[in-house]
């Protein structure tokens, strides 16, 4: 039979979904023409525009038509972006107009993109509140499993949308959603989670810790659990109030006597204040002085009975025993204020008394012991 015009131009294969990032091939073809036709197909459509798009000239197999003609095949590599999108394949005379045409809409199923964490309300959340969570994706065919973690730790949640209710401050951190179809899978990047609550655990740190001797160099941090994080600090000693103290730590340069006792730090945030425990710092330090009198007549006779008595000044902590020196060398030791003996000559000399602890000693000026 005879025809005006050639006949539309044929498509190969069969429409069937693409896969991104597979290599596709396309062809194109018409039957025999009139000898004294001049024809040409071309390629239309946004794959044509693709970096590496290939074009070349086909003569269609007996598979795709036993009467072959003149044939143009068309590789790309599928993406996303050609889902959707229409190919077309143009019979055009020989000065370049378009005599027929056959149309193809695409299909490409694609691994998810675009994927992020959704928060409603958004950070930041009141503890007690509620907030639900969605993973947002693109994918063709629709993602059919999700995963989530928290800093990166699993969660045993499958689906696109999680509801966290009532939230804790342990339900803070960065979220992140993996949205998984039959192409691939795609991670979003993290998204925060804020969870505002009151001041909590509040408790004093000694460093060094105590006990501390006196004229080290002391820092008392006041560690606290809060969201936002406390913006002002307050601390007692002994229940006063230090002034000038709003800070998270104290520095204590150098460290006296005075400065031992329980401390209390108390942190505010917008949402509500809490304050610490006691914590006690100990402040050692050695007597502060070593006072030797006589309690008895000298010069003494022999056989006649000495007192002497030792007054030492505030230590901490105090001395055990109160030691006894005769001529700077160890005379002995007594557990409490006095040392008494029989005079003789023996026992005469320069004697000194004093007090031990941990930090040093402190020890009298020497009293000359008589014995006639």
């Amino acid at each position: 039979s005879l025809a005006d015009t050639p006949p539309a131009p044929h498509l190969w294969p069969d429409p069937a979904p693409l896969t991104q990032g597979y290599v596709t091939t396309f062809g194109c073809w018409v039957p025999p023409t009139c000898p004294e036709d001049t024809l040409k197909l071309t390629w239309e459509g946004h794959v044509t525009k693709t970096p590496g798009v290939y074009v070349d000239t086909w003569t269609p197999p007996v598979t795709v038509t036993s009467f072959p003609g003149i044939g143009t095949l068309l590789t790309f590599k599928a993406l996303w972006y050609h889902d959707e999108t229409f190919l077309r394949c143009v019979l055009q005379s020989s000065d370049g107009k378009n005599i027929t045409s056959a149309t193809r809409q695409l299909q490409v199923n694609y691994a998810p993109r675009d994927v992020r964490v959704e928060m409603t309300p958004s950070s930041p959340i009141y503890e007690g509140g509620k907030v639900t969570l969605r993973c947002q994706d693109s994918a063709k065919p629709p993602s059919h499993t999700y995963t989530w973690t928290l800093d990166g730790r699993i969660l045993p949640y499958k689906r696109d949308e999680v509801l966290l209710g009532p939230v804790q401050a342990t339900d803070g951190g960065s979220y992140s959603c993996q949205a998984i179809n039959i192409v691939g899978t795609t991670m979003s990047s993290p998204s925060h989670l804020h969870v505002y609550y009151a001041p909590r655990d509040v408790r004093v740190e000694v460093t060094p810790a105590s006990p501390v001797w006196e004229g080290w160099q002391v820092t008392l941090n006041c560690h606290v659990s809060s969201n936002p994080p406390a913006s002002n600090y307050s601390w007692s000693l002994e229940g006063q109030i230090l002034p000038h103290q709003h800070m998270a730590q104290v520095f204590l340069r150098p460290t006296k006597a005075t400065d031992g006792g329980s401390y209390s730090c108390q942190a505010t945030n917008s949402l509500g204040t809490s304050k610490s425990l006691p914590t006690t710092l100990e402040v050692y330090y050695p007597p502060r002085a070593a006072i030797l009198e006589n309690l008895t007549t000298l010069p003494a006779l022999p056989g006649s009975r000495v007192t002497l008595r030792c007054a030492l000044g505030p230590a901490h902590p105090v001395p055990s025993f109160v030691q006894w020196l005769r001529n700077d060398h160890r005379e002995v030791d007594t557990p409490g204020p006095t040392l008494t003996f029989t005079a003789s000559p023996a026992r005469a000399g320069a004697y000194r008394c004093g007090g031990r602890n941990p930090t040093g000693a402190t020890f009298s000026p020497p009293l000359s012991v008589v014995i006639w």
